[in-house]
């Protein structure tokens, strides 16, 4: 478990999962851990109008941040298709390169250790 200002369970939760898992997509973790995680209108972003995941409950939203501010988890950089495999994707453009969008582009990541992580964003 990270030391951190989010004492929740679901914090603990997301990590075992993406320890155990590895490569774990936002969808998975929205099928996962059903309402609690997704149908909120909170998304995590990594600025330039570049999006990770949208949808999250605040909670969902703020335990994901906990854990890659805490370094406990890391996001990877995968192909839209692994998002489309587990079932959901967001109604945005993917972002195809690291730069500043003018709307909105979708960044398909998934979350892993941060030990095992290469190639994060």
């Amino acid at each position: 478990m990270i030391a951190g200002d989010l004492p929740h369970p679901l914090v603990e939760r997301i990590q075992e999962y993406v320890a155990k898992t590895d490569y774990v997509t936002f969808a998975e973790l929205a099928n996962r851990f059903g309402d609690e995680f997704r149908g909120g209108e909170h998304c995590l972003s990594k600025g330039n109008n570049t999006v990770l995941w949208i949808g999250m409950t605040e909670e969902a939203a703020k335990a994901v941040t906990a854990l890659l501010e805490g370094g406990a988890i890391a996001v990877q950089p995968t192909s839209p298709l692994t998002y489309l495999i587990d079932g959901s994707c967001p109604g945005l453009p993917v972002a195809k390169q690291a730069r500043r969008y003018k709307t909105p582009h979708w960044l398909p990541v998934t979350l892993r250790p941060a030990g095992k992580c290469v190639g994060g964003v």
